[in-house]
C-alpha cells in the first residue's frame, strides 16, 4: 500500500466520519465561513456562535483540529513541542485539503479556523466553493499582538505545567498570522471578494459587519482602532502579571530554550513599546518608571537566553496557507 493510499483510508475511516458527524446528506444552500487571526486571537472562542447561527450545522476544521489525530500526537505534543508542529504538518496539511475537498464535493457547509498568511490563497480557495453554489464569509479575530502573543505562551507553559500535550507558537508564527489578519482586512475591503465580512474583537463584539452588496469600506479601519484602544489600568495590571508568571516558570521549570526565549523578548518588547505607552498613566509616574526600568532589566536577561545556539533540529511551526485551487478541488 502506497503512503498516499493510507492517507486516503486515513481520512475516509477516522477523519472524516468524525469531522464530518453532523449530517451525510448535500445541503441546498451549502456555506463556508473563513476564520481567521493569529495565534492567540480568540478564533477558537468565536467558532461556536458562528456554528449556532447556522442553518445547517457546519463541519468545523482546523489544523490544530486534525493534528489530534496524528498517530504521534501526544508523543510529539508533550515530549517535543517544539518541533511537533513541524514533524506532523505533513499528513495534517493532507487531511486539511482532503478535508476541504470533501466538503466541497458533498456540498458541506464548512467553518475553516486557522492563521492565513497569503489573502490571495485565502480568496482563493473561497472562491472555489463559491463556483460550486456556496455562500462565503469571512471573520477575522482582532485582537492586539500582545495580547494574542501572551495567550499563546500562557497556553503552553499551562500545558507543560500540567504534563498535557503543549502547543507552542514560535514568534515568526505569530507574527505573520498577525500581519496576515491585517492583509486579509485590506485585500477584502479593496476587492469584496466575499458575500460577507466580519471584524470581531477579542471578547466577541462585533467591529465590523457588510455583505457584498454595500461594500467593505471601513474594515482596514475597525480593525485598525481596535488594536490601537487604550490599554485600561486594570487590563494592563493583569497584562503585566501574567507576563511575570510565565516568565518566572519558564526560569523555574528550566523551559527557557532559545525558541521559548526569543517569544518572552518579543513580549517584553512589546510591553515596553507598545502596552505601557498606551497606559492611562503619567510617564512621570513612579509605576510607569519602574515598570520601564524592571522590563528593561529582564529584557537584556531574555536577550542572553537567546543568544544561545539552537539545536540543528528545532523548526519553526508552519503556518498552514489555502493556496489557489488545484484542478480537483481547493487543497493546503
Amino acid at each position: 500500500m502506497s503512503s498516499s493510499t493510507a492517507i486516503d483510508l486515513t481520512f475516509d475511516q477516522r477523519v472524516a466520519p468524525i469531522v464530518f458527524a453532523s449530517s451525510t446528506a448535500s445541503e441546498e444552500a451549502p456555506a463556508i465561513t473563513v476564520v481567521a487571526g493569529q495565534p492567540g486571537a480568540g478564533k477558537s472562542a468565536a467558532v461556536p456562535a458562528l456554528v449556532r447561527e447556522a442553518a445547517d450545522p457546519p463541519a468545523v476544521v482546523s489544523a490544530e483540529g486534525l493534528a489530534a489525530f496524528h498517530p504521534d500526537y501526544l508523543e510529539q505534543r508533550r515530549w517535543r513541542p517544539l518541533e511537533a508542529q513541524s514533524a506532523m504538518a505533513p499528513l495534517v496539511a493532507e487531511w486539511l485539503s482532503q478535508s476541504l475537498d470533501f466538503a466541497r464535493e458533498h456540498r458541506r457547509s464548512l467553518v475553516l479556523e486557522g492563521s492565513f498568511s497569503n489573502p490571495a490563497g485565502v480568496f482563493g480557495t473561497v472562491d472555489a466553493f463559491a463556483a460550486e453554489g456556496f455562500s462565503t464569509r469571512v471573520v477575522v479575530v482582532s485582537a492586539r499582538r500582545s495580547e494574542s502573543l501572551l495567550t499563546s505562551a500562557s497556553r503552553y507553559f499551562e500545558a507543560r505545567r500540567r504534563g498535557a500535550p503543549a502547543l507552542f507558537t514560535d514568534r515568526d508564527s505569530h507574527e505573520r498570522g498577525w500581519v496576515g489578519a491585517q492583509d486579509l482586512v485590506r485585500e477584502a475591503e479593496a476587492t469584496t471578494p466575499v458575500d460577507q465580512l466580519t471584524i470581531l474583537g477579542r471578547g466577541g463584539q462585533v467591529l465590523f459587519d457588510a455583505i457584498r452588496s454595500e461594500g467593505f469600506a471601513g474594515a482596514a479601519a475597525a480593525i485598525a482602532a481596535s488594536e490601537s484602544a487604550p490599554v485600561t489600568t486594570l487590563q494592563a495590571a493583569e497584562w503585566f502579571g501574567e507576563l511575570r508568571r510565565v516568565t518566572e516558570y519558564a526560569r523555574d521549570a528550566r523551559e527557557l530554550t532559545p525558541p521559548v526565549a526569543n517569544v518572552l523578548v518579543d513580549l517584553h518588547e512589546l510591553a515596553l513599546n507598545e502596552v505601557l505607552p498606551h497606559m492611562q498613566v503619567r510617564r512621570q509616574s513612579s509605576f510607569y518608571i519602574e515598570q520601564e526600568a524592571r522590563l528593561s532589566r529582564e529584557l537584556v536577561s531574555l536577550r542572553r537566553d537567546a543568544a544561545v545556539a539552537v539545536a540543528p533540529s528545532m523548526q519553526p511551526a508552519p503556518v498552514f496557507v489555502p493556496p489557489a485551487p488545484s484542478p480537483r478541488g481547493p487543497s493546503l
